[in-house]
């Protein structure tokens, strides 16, 4: 076997080792990549997050007669007054879409604020409200800080 004829036989699989075809007149085999290839390029957005309802600080249920919530929201409100002075509270009432606030629901709310005011909190920085959820609410108020 004479030199041309091992290089007949190696040309085409040194060009199948490198991953191009052979041309004498076109661009070289190699090509380093560099910013300019990415000139255009631009990352893709990153898809906003799915948004959460925010947790509520409290949640004083109603399900039965003798309901004594004072400890346990005494505790959270003095919790969340040490982490922010000036805290405000919302004290909400879940209601179903159809539904308005009753009277039962209404007082027990306003229970609930009188409590937080009654923690040297001022009248001011409670608010009172309604928020609507899916399917039969529970008879419970929600306390939510911002």
């Amino acid at each position: 076997m004479t030199l041309p004829r091992i290089a007949r036989h190696l040309l085409p699989l040194l060009t199948l080792l490198a991953g191009c075809t052979p041309s004498l007149s076109g661009p070289p085999f190699v090509h380093l990549i560099d910013r300019r290839d990415l000139a255009g390029y631009s990352a893709p957005k990153p898809s906003p997050a799915t948004k959460l309802p925010p947790l509520p600080l409290a949640v004083v249920r109603f399900d039965s007669v003798q309901v004594d919530f004072r400890p346990q929201l005494d505790a959270a409100i003095d919790a969340a007054l040490a982490r922010k002075p000036d805290v405000e509270f919302n004290v909400v009432s879940p209601l179903t879409h159809a539904s308005a606030p009753d009277a039962t629901i209404q007082a027990h709310a306003t229970e609930v604020a009188r409590e937080i005011a009654e923690r040297s909190v001022d009248p001011a920085r409670i608010h009172l409200g309604v928020s609507e959820v899916p399917g039969q609410p529970a008879q419970e108020i929600r306390v939510y800080v911002r």
